[in-house]
């Protein structure tokens, strides 16, 4: 799963809650037992003594940071734990066992008369059953959502050794790792056709440049211990170059942008080389903020996309969104969402209006283009147009924050350093936004992306959103 550490820290904040909840729950639960009940002793409520209060505040203290420590030690945040049942069920009960010695001994050393031993016993009883569940639930949730709703990640294998045929099918065997392998590359050119494990061989290293612009690949593993350095730091400069994660079992490269980090895939020790942000608390939320900004838009806005759809359908026949082809996150193509601002067959008469083109580079843009209707030039003008995407950004394939999707017909002109701007999630504005927009030349474009991508932080998505609204307002550069 990604972001794992932003995954733990909320679920140790939800035990905290529910180890809470199954304390007050026992707390009350002892309280309602009749007091003539031999062994039972007489218990006080929470309000009748202030001692008593004090001592259960202090038990639930101790109980709580006592729990994170066992949880973790007993392996219930492993990811077996949250990907086997039984694993989840043995990991609470040991738990839950040692748990009653620490409780009885605490109570016993510290004298809290708040904390009787019937108490312990509704409360480990009561314990284990709610953090069951939740536990059960949550995790049923992470790994459905990681493994379905999350895209997976694409990785490519250099190495066709035995020890990358354990790896591929230890990985084939743990669907949790929510990877999907695209295929292997060999070292040498007698390997080219084969298969392990049902997974094709594409090509050899030599080939790898063409390998990785032809498919969607998130990573590129290298599995092949032996090999020379300089074999080694061809793979990851290029896939540097590119902005493709590197993951190998060892050696350390100079390599001039990408951030390292050390990992496990698959129970594989791993250091990986990334030119993505992998600050995981500021992109998660960056996400939440995603989701939050663009469901709130479109709730706010929907009198705002009425009266278009009506202006656009008034001004010219057509429909009124217009939906392209764009490569996203590391070239996956998704369907983009804009008000249609062109006569209906935009896209057929861009040809003949190729000679007039002024931005250069792949990307095709004109002053007065003769195909923008009436009421296209007002919506482009205040941005309008761009609103539908927030629909893009609420399903995952976009963010508010990002270098702008291209087309997967310009993607294929782009020189190999210009491809590192697909390496993060595409975005509805980005630095170039609020630098000129359409008065800049496209290598400038390409260099404030990537500057984007290698400066990234929360805070940077914040001043562009807060200047971007201030370019809209203004309607500087757009055209």
């Amino acid at each position: 799963m990604r972001q794992d550490k932003v995954s733990l820290a909320m679920l140790r904040i939800l035990d905290a809650i529910f180890v809470a909840v199954a304390f007050w729950l026992a707390y009350q639960l002892r309280l309602a037992l009749p007091e003539h009940l031999p062994l039972l002793g007489k218990l006080k409520k929470f309000g009748d003594d202030p001692v008593v209060l004090t001592e259960s505040w202090q038990a639930l203290a101790m109980i709580i940071v006592s729990w994170w420590i066992l949880l973790n030690l007993t392996g219930v945040y492993s990811r077996a734990s949250r990907t086997r049942l039984a694993s989840l069920f043995f990991s609470l009960l040991k738990t839950n066992i040692l748990g009653i010695f620490i409780l009885g001994a605490a109570a016993f050393i510290f004298r809290l008369s708040s904390v009787s031993r019937l108490m312990i016993l509704f409360f480990v009883v009561l314990n284990f059953s709610i953090l069951f569940i939740e536990k059960w639930v949550v995790y049923w949730l992470l790994n459905r959502f990681a493994v379905t709703r999350q895209p997976l990640d694409h990785i490519l294998i250099v190495g066709t050794n035995d020890q990358v045929n354990r790896f591929v099918q230890r990985l084939a065997s743990r669907p949790e790792e929510a990877v999907r392998l695209v295929g292997l590359v060999s070292w040498s050119l007698a390997d080219v056709g084969r298969e392990i494990f049902g997974f094709p061989i594409l090509g050899t290293v030599h080939h790898l440049d063409q390998i990785l612009s032809s498919r969607a690949v998130d990573e590129v593993i290298v599995i092949q211990p032996g090999r020379k350095v300089d074999d080694l730091e061809t793979v990851a400069l290029l896939c540097e170059e590119v902005g493709i994660k590197t993951s190998i079992v060892a050696n350390l490269f100079d390599l001039a942008i990408s951030r390292t980090r050390f990992r496990y895939l698959a129970g594989v020790p791993m250091i990986t080389y990334t030119t993505t942000p992998i600050d995981e608390w500021g992109l998660f939320f960056k996400r939440m903020l995603d989701l939050f900004a663009s469901a709130l838009g479109l709730l706010l806005l929907w009198p705002l996309f009425v009266v278009a759809a009506v202006l656009i359908k008034l001004d010219s026949p057509g429909p009124v969104f217009f939906t392209q082809t764009r490569s996203g996150l590391n070239g996956r193509e998704f369907t983009l969402f804009k008000f249609r601002s062109m006569v209906p067959d935009a896209e057929e008469q861009q040809s003949q209006l190729a000679t007039f083109n002024e931005m250069g580079g792949p990307t095709f843009k004109m002053t007065d283009d003769p195909r923008v209707t009436w009421i296209g030039k007002f919506i482009r003008k205040t941005s309008i147009d761009e609103l539908p995407q927030l629909f893009n950004v609420l399903k995952g394939e976009m963010s508010l924050v990002g270098p702008r999707p291209p087309l997967p017909g310009e993607v294929a002109q782009y020189e190999r350093w210009q491809r590192r701007r697909l390496s993060v999630r595409p975005g509805i504005t980005c630095i170039w936004q609020v630098s000129g927009r359409n008065q800049i030349d496209f290598d400038e474009w390409m260099r404030l992306d990537l500057q984007y991508i290698d400066s990234w932080s929360f805070m940077l998505d914040i001043k562009i959103l807060v200047r971007t609204l201030a370019a809209v307002l203004s309607t500087k550069g757009a055209s």
